[in-house]
């Protein structure tokens, strides 16, 4: 155990020597490594303080040599320098003589000129003089020209249209020719047969007459002349009816079909038999014809008129005066029949339809007539059902088959209207801003339900300044008609063969026929008026109602921009510490956005997919390929959406477009960043701005443009159309809600809300017709621009930044 110990001990000492022993070694190594890096540094310090020695000797010797090359240069360049004052010198000493000798030569030049031009100036003066009479000359031969070249153009058109017609129904009328000779000669033959037999009957009356003289003595001779005189009238009221009551009878048996279900007060009614050769494409307009097409004259009559007014029933009392019809005979006839009759608020024709009647022998007219029966106005299904009829009445005058001219406007009123209501006041407007000025003296009153007064219709009619054609006494050209004994029964009554009832009927029989005669007569002397300015008013309020549509949500969205601009600039105002430290924050704006609103109408839309905006939502053409010929487009171009795209990304579809306001927050970084997206660019605030500015520029030249057309259109329908338009005027349409309230009649409260409507188009038209759209809001605009404008005036004189400079603005 011990000398396990010492052993221990032992190899303890050994390994502390040897650790001693590495130690001094690894000391030695450190100072002998040490002492070899200070002499590496030394030598590399000796190395580098050598290299900058050079370097400086090499610095010196090229600052020295560089020195001297600048000398060098330097008298070079007083060389050179005093070479090119020589040569500069000579050069100027040269140049003033050469500008010397131009000047010469351009005075004599000049004055040389100035002669030339005095004396083409003396020359031009009398050629001016000679060409001023030409042109007095000319344009007085010109004025001349374009006043034929008005004429001859209404004429050409006049032309046109009917060379047109006539070549549309050329295989008709030639078929309806062939027709007619056949149905002539058999009527001829007929009315052979009737010569004979009156021939026949003459004969044995005068046989009746000589056995009466012989028979007869002398004391009898009163008598005698009195059976003379009674069989003598009876063979001429037979002769002078012959006709009337063959072609009455004929229409009767041949013409014509027994109207089922009559009453005993009124006489059996036959409907005569039309057919239809023309329709519109809605169906609502169409052109009934009776008998054959012929060669006679054909005048165009339209009937227009309040619901209630009698239309229908005097067109039917028309065709029975034209067929021939008596007091006596034992059957009437019907151009329309009313069939169920409907409620008297409501008019009984629901449809334009023009009735044309062809000239027969035996008429008691000389020529063909077509009547235009229209829709009564003013009925209780309000303003919509009006508008309706205005487009269908624009649809027949402009369509192939429809009417190009017209020889009267029938204006049928009730005798007993002493004064006009707001409401009758609105009816005789919307009917008359329907034509154009040239219409004027072609419309004429047709007074029903009249006696042998004077009817008080007339001085309401002169107090409303209605223009109609007038006779020789000033008074509105009128004629009077009581219709209720046209279809009363004429049998006598079984207790007394007179009744003053049937007297009565037969007294109105005679003062309706007699005005239909006056009527007629008077109808054969009016001129024959082209629908071509017309067509034009028509045209142009469509065009007008389109601006409209198209005008109120731009000028809505040109208000939301507006505010958008402000709401922006005062958020950036507020929040200017943040923006110079480019820090974000939030800001709630109310903006427009497109919304789709399903199209429960039932009308045809025009809807523009490039710009999501309806641009026509009572347009008449469902298919997309026919978008062309709608109302908003112009030369293959929309004239209404924001883009004035071309036609062909218009669609009719399900729903229409509307614009509306909602509140939307948006933080300044999302702001910037929507703007450097657009514009591929860093946008600072006062960019972000002006880009914000220049988006409510785009909108405001929008609405001017459209607010230009609205204005032309006005302006054009001021020139041409006979009346403006009634609901054009918001005085107008305030005085009609007032009255439908005073009224109260059924359904009052929904033509109320349908004038409401109608109200704020007209407020529209009201401003664009004297230029105030958006002005209120513009002159606010245009003031704060120009406080801003005056604030960097100022800032820029002063050097001192107002309130809105130290915002950035």
């Amino acid at each position: 155990m011990k000398e396990k110990e010492e052993n221990g001990e032992k190899i303890c000492e050994e390994i502390k020597r040897e650790r001693e022993k590495w130690e001094k070694e690894k000391l030695e190594e450190k100072t002998r490594k040490e002492e070899e890096g200070k002499k590496r540094r030394e030598k590399e310090q000796r190395s580098c303080d050598e290299f900058i020695h050079r370097l400086k000797e090499e610095r010196e010797d090229l600052q020295s040599k560089h020195e001297k090359e600048i000398n060098k240069m330097k008298i070079v360049m007083e060389e050179m320098n005093r070479e090119r004052e020589k040569l500069m010198k000579k050069e100027k000493e040269r140049m003033k003589m050469m500008m010397e000798e131009q000047q010469n030569q351009e005075k004599q030049r000049r004055e040389e000129e100035f002669r030339e031009r005095e004396k083409y100036k003396r020359e031009m003066k009398e050629q001016e003089e000679q060409m001023r009479d030409k042109m007095k000359r000319i344009k007085e031969m010109s004025k001349e020209l374009e006043t034929v070249k008005k004429e001859n153009y209404i004429e050409i058109d006049r032309l046109m249209n009917r060379i047109e017609n006539e070549r549309r129904h050329h295989d008709e009328r030639k078929r309806r020719e062939e027709e007619f000779n056949e149905r002539e000669e058999r009527y001829k033959r007929e009315m052979k047969e009737k010569e004979r037999e009156i021939h026949e009957l003459k004969t044995v009356m005068e046989k009746g007459q000589k056995n009466i003289i012989i028979l007869l003595s002398a004391d009898n001779n009163d008598q005698k002349t009195s059976n003379e005189n009674t069989s003598s009238e009876t063979i001429r009221k037979h002769h002078s009816n012959g006709k009337s009551l063959n072609v009455a009878h004929n229409i009767k048996n041949n013409w014509s079909k027994k109207i089922e279900g009559g009453d005993n007060e009124h006489l059996p009614m036959f409907k005569v038999n039309l057919n239809e050769t023309w329709q519109s494409r809605d169906g609502f307009c169409r052109r009934r014809l009776f008998g054959k097409n012929n060669t006679k004259e054909n005048k165009t009559i339209m009937m227009i008129g309040a619901t209630g007014a009698g239309k229908t029933t005097l067109i039917n009392s028309m065709i029975n005066y034209i067929l021939g019809v008596q007091w006596e005979d034992d059957f009437r006839f019907v151009l329309i029949d009313e069939g169920k009759q409907k409620s008297q608020a409501e008019s009984q024709t629901s449809e334009i339809t023009a009735y044309q009647i062809n000239h027969m022998n035996g008429f008691r007219i000389p020529y063909s007539l077509t009547i235009v029966d229209t829709p009564g106005f003013g009925d209780t299904r309000g303003i919509s059902q009006d508008q309706k009829i205005t487009k269908q009445i624009q649809e027949l005058f402009s369509a192939p088959g429809g009417i190009d001219c017209i020889n009267a406007v029938c204006f049928v009123v009730q005798a007993s209207l002493a004064r006009l209501t707001h409401t009758q006041r609105y009816i005789f407007d919307s009917i008359l801003s329907i034509f154009g000025k040239d219409i004027a003296q072609n419309i004429i009153v047709l007074v029903t339900f009249a006696d042998g007064k004077t009817p008080p219709v007339l001085e309401a009619i002169k107090v409303s300044e209605v223009p109609c054609s007038t006779d020789e006494s000033g008074e509105p050209l009128h004629f009077k008609f009581n219709n209720s004994a046209v279809f009363a029964t004429n049998n006598k009554s079984a207790d007394d063969e007179e009744s003053d009832c049937e007297n009565f009927d037969q007294m109105f029989w005679k003062l309706g026929f007699s005005s239909m005669k006056k009527f007629f007569t008077s109808l054969n002397t009016m001129k024959t008026q082209s629908l071509c300015l017309t067509q034009e008013v028509l045209k142009e309020r469509q065009q007008l109602e389109v601006f409209l549509e198209g005008l109120q949500p731009q000028i809505s969205a040109g208000l939301t921009k507006l505010g958008e601009i402000k709401k922006t600039r005062a958020a950036l105002e507020q929040h200017k510490a943040e923006m110079d430290a480019n820090k974000d924050f939030e800001y709630e704006l109310e903006v427009t956005v497109p919304k789709q609103i399903e199209n429960t109408t039932g009308n045809y839309l025009t809807n523009c997919q490039t710009c999501h905006f309806t641009c026509h939502d009572k347009c008449i053409y469902a298919n997309d390929s026919d978008k062309y010929k709608c109302s908003a487009m112009k030369d293959g171009k929309c004239r209404v959406c924001p883009g004035k795209c071309v036609w062909n990304v218009h669609f009719n579809q399900k729903y229409k477009w509307d614009y509306v306001k909602e509140k939307r927050k948006e933080t300044y970084q999302e702001l910037k960043k929507r703007y450097e997206d657009a514009h591929g660019q860093v946008m600072s605030k006062e960019k972000i701005f002006e880009e914000l500015e220049k988006e409510f520029h785009v909108v405001q030249g929008i609405v001017a443009k459209l607010i230009k057309g609205s204005q032309m259109s006005l302006e054009r329908l001021q020139d041409i159309a006979l009346k403006p338009n009634p609901l054009s005027t918001p005085d107008y349409i305030d005085l009609m809600i007032e009255s439908e309230k005073q009224e109260a009649k059924p359904g009052f409260h929904d033509r109320i809300q349908s004038l409401m409507e109608v109200r704020k188009k007209a407020e529209i038209i009201s401003k664009v017709s004297t230029g105030e759209v958006l002005s209120d809001d513009w002159k606010a605009y245009k003031t704060e621009e120009d406080e801003e404008t005056t604030s960097a005036t100022e800032t820029e004189h002063t050097g001192r930044p107002t309130e809105i400079s130290r915002c950035g603005f």
